[in-house]
């Protein structure tokens, strides 16, 4: 849901932000709701100043119950970009939170209201953490993960740890509410991150295109690629050819006929033009032949 906007930035909503404002209002929490509003807007103007940093503009910022999240009208920036990006905001809440701590420590401050802060910062870096999408540990995993394995490889498994954690977050939430205390906190979390890993498994369907495109904006970043060769049938269908991309590799396809001989052989952006302009009948001999 969108809210207003700041020049180019659209600032939203999301639906779980507005269930935890009204728990939080029938539960008497305003000030720790307004102490976690404070740690995830600096939290997420970390992200935010990283990615302005290198060179990529902010679209949207998203109001979530645990962080900002900025969309990026960048969506295929380079890994170590992303790496650096989605770093930043659980680093700056972990040293902010143990910062205050030292401070207090120190100074010999007990003020309730910096505890909680520090608390809440804490909490925040570390749920941040976890390995699951669409936390910022999420992708961490993911740019790590895209090194060694595809980009859509590397997007399903975060997502499905982000399925299993949320699993155990909503039926442990669950035991918490019906035997414990009155506490949906962790069972909000549950449903959020669930149905948030489940859009990221639906996004995946086209992470194919997208990791092409991440990885022609690394290479214009200075970066290198290997060359990966495939060898096929020359009656092999184009579309087929396209899901064996890999990702992290510049591809160059070697056609073969019946009796084993190099016929001919053309580059995955060749591929990508036939199957734009004749479809997704022709076979890989045909585009040597058209060639």
């Amino acid at each position: 849901m969108e809210l207003f906007s700041i020049g180019r930035i659209s600032i939203k909503c999301s639906i779980f932000c507005l269930l935890f404002i009204m728990i939080a209002v029938v539960l008497d929490s305003m000030r720790a709701f307004i102490l976690i509003t404070i740690a995830l807007t600096l939290h997420e103007v970390c992200h935010t100043l990283v990615a302005i940093k290198l060179g990529i503009e902010v679209g949207s910022i998203e109001v979530q119950p645990f962080g900002f999240v900025a969309r990026l009208n960048t969506k295929n920036i380079p890994c170590s970009d992303e790496l650096a990006i989605s770093l930043a905001g659980p680093v700056f809440s972990l040293i902010s939170g143990f910062s205050v701590v030292a401070i207090m420590q120190l100074t010999a401050t007990n003020s309730p209201l910096l505890w909680d802060f520090a608390l809440i910062s804490i909490s925040l870096g570390a749920i941040n953490l976890l390995p699951a999408l669409p936390l910022d540990g999420g992708r961490i995993l993911a740019s790590l993960l895209e090194r060694i394995s595809s980009y859509r490889t590397a997007l399903l498994i975060t997502a499905w740890i982000g399925i299993i954690i949320a699993t155990f977050a909503i039926l442990l939430g669950i035991i918490i509410l019906l035997f414990y205390s009155v506490n949906v906190t962790l069972l909000m979390m549950g449903l959020f991150l669930f149905f948030a890993a489940i859009k990221e498994i639906r996004l995946s369907k086209t992470s194919k295109i997208s990791g092409m495109i991440r990885r022609a904006n690394s290479l214009r970043s200075g970066h290198s690629l290997n060359i990966k060769q495939l060898v096929l049938h020359k009656g092999v269908y184009a579309v087929d050819a396209l899901k064996m991309l890999n990702t992290n590799s510049y591809n160059v396809f070697i056609i073969l006929n019946d009796n084993m001989q190099k016929i001919g052989e053309f580059s995955e952006n060749e591929l990508l033009k036939a199957l734009a302009s004749m479809g997704n009948d022709i076979t890989v001999g045909d585009i040597i032949y058209i060639k």
